[in-house]
């Protein structure tokens, strides 16, 4: 994730946001700037604009990772992810 960060700089909270939300239902597609691959043997191969790649080994690891995401960026700050993603691209937006 700090590799996210340093990449895209600026937009990376919504790649934060996008393989969040990816995660969330491995099953249905989505777009985005982070894209989730069911592979045909088991696993996941989750990928940040194309970049990187992230190897999931299964479903518990998936989730883990799920779950990862809301505690690192949501904290006791936000009620959930889709409140941290308003409040960064609010910041976002507010830059000169």
């Amino acid at each position: 994730m700090d590799w996210i960060r340093d990449e895209h700089d600026d937009l990376a909270y919504r790649v934060v946001f996008s393989a969040y939300c990816t995660t969330t239902c491995p099953w249905e597609k989505t777009a985005g700037y982070a894209t989730l691959h069911v592979l045909p043997e088991g696993g996941f191969i989750l990928k940040a604009s194309g970049d990187e790649e992230l190897h999931l080994v299964d479903e518990d690891e998936l989730r883990a990772f799920h779950t990862y995401l809301e505690r690192r960026y949501c904290r006791d700050e936000y009620p959930d992810m889709s409140a941290w993603e308003r409040q960064q691209h609010e910041w976002y937006m507010e830059w000169p």
